[in-house]
């Protein structure tokens, strides 16, 4: 792994540990991985591209999840990033979201956030992250996503921001 890889992962890994929303939220680790999520450097990076940014994950994610935005997180102390609170889905539902074939489980959830750190001056990191995952009666197993929905969300974003 190259070191801005690295440099990415720890900073991101360091924002994201502190969560709060407006309920409980179940339990989810923090160990997402670069290689993991769908992202941009941005090299003209200002906190009103990641408010813009931010403001576009906030309507994409509810125009396309059955969610309100009570189930919107956002990390603690700094503004890194917006989660969606770990929500239930089917087996025929996550087969969507992961190109590997996953057995039987007894439970199946997604977690999704965008993620906006800004990585030195004027350099940030715009993307999304959608991590399908099964219940095993003991843990929640966590699956490489196919990318689809992170490309689609980030294609969309670049198409309006060459729009303006």
């Amino acid at each position: 792994m190259d070191i801005l890889k690295k440099v990415i992962l720890v900073v991101f890994t360091t924002y994201c540990i502190n969560l709060h929303g407006n309920t409980e939220v179940e339990y989810f680790d923090n160990n997402f991985e670069v290689k993991d999520m769908y992202f941009i450097m941005d090299d003209a990076c200002s906190s009103d591209t990641r408010a813009t940014f931010k403001k576009f994950s906030k309507s994409v994610f509810l125009a396309n999840f059955k969610i309100s935005e009570d189930d919107l997180i956002t990390t603690d102390n700094k503004d890194y990033g917006l989660f969606i609170k770990p929500y239930e889905i089917s087996k025929s539902e996550i087969d969507y979201f992961t190109s590997r074939n996953i057995a039987d489980f007894i439970k199946y959830r997604l977690l999704i956030f965008a993620f906006y750190p800004e990585i030195e001056s004027k350099l940030c990191m715009l993307g999304f992250g959608v991590f399908p995952e099964a219940w095993d009666g003991n843990k929640w197993i966590r699956f490489e996503s196919n990318k689809k929905i992170e490309e689609n969300f980030l294609q969309k974003y670049i198409k309006e921001k060459r729009a303006f």
